[in-house]
């Protein structure tokens, strides 16, 4: 029986092969594998991502003072309040894909690797982050948008496309988010 051709690029996982196994055997950067630096990502990333998710408020806000008579924050905001909004929309989503790549660093891509480029302990380790990751999803969804049928907003084209890239970002970054957090200093 031959045996099949190593992979160099995984689609499905979006990593080579190359890039899993020098991450698994790095320490090019070591104060990315301590604890306190693990979860100060982790808190930064939720930070913009709770950030992008309420960009559009921003705007709104701007609106609001603008129209009870603060107009010197008007040349602080910008011309228009919707500046605002999508400017810290268009940021928080340039941070958080730069910030992706030292969160999927610190955990050695553990979340992101395919089984085969895995032992068995960190394969167990990756399938119980998957398990939480996926619980707290749907916890942050239920509220997502429960909030927003209590709250009744009006579904504009700005608040649609924050709401796509905030669950983009969050569904892309949240197994390294839980591995992150979970993992111990390595150094």
């Amino acid at each position: 029986m031959t045996e099949s051709p190593r992979k160099r690029f995984y689609w499905i996982e979006f990593v080579s092969r190359r890039e899993v196994e020098t991450a698994l055997q790095s320490n090019r950067y070591p104060f990315l594998y301590q604890r306190w630096m693990r979860r100060a990502l982790v808190l930064l990333y939720i930070a913009f991502l709770l950030l992008l998710a309420n960009s559009h408020a921003l705007g709104e806000l701007a609106t609001r003072l603008v129209a009870e008579g603060y107009a010197f924050l008007s040349l602080l905001i910008g011309v228009g309040s919707l500046k605002i909004g999508s400017y810290t929309e268009g940021l928080s989503f340039l941070v958080l894909l730069l910030l992706l790549w030292p969160l999927r660093s610190s955990v050695r891509m553990i979340a992101d690797a395919p089984t085969e480029l895995l032992d068995e302990r960190l394969v167990a380790l990756r399938d119980r982050c998957y398990v939480i990751a996926y619980r707290a999803l749907l916890l942050v969804l239920g509220g997502y948008f429960g909030l927003a049928l209590a709250t009744q907003p009006t579904l504009t084209q700005d608040i649609l496309l924050a709401s796509v890239l905030f669950f983009c970002m969050l569904g892309a970054s949240l197994p390294s988010l839980i591995l992150a957090w979970q993992l111990p200093s390595e150094v």
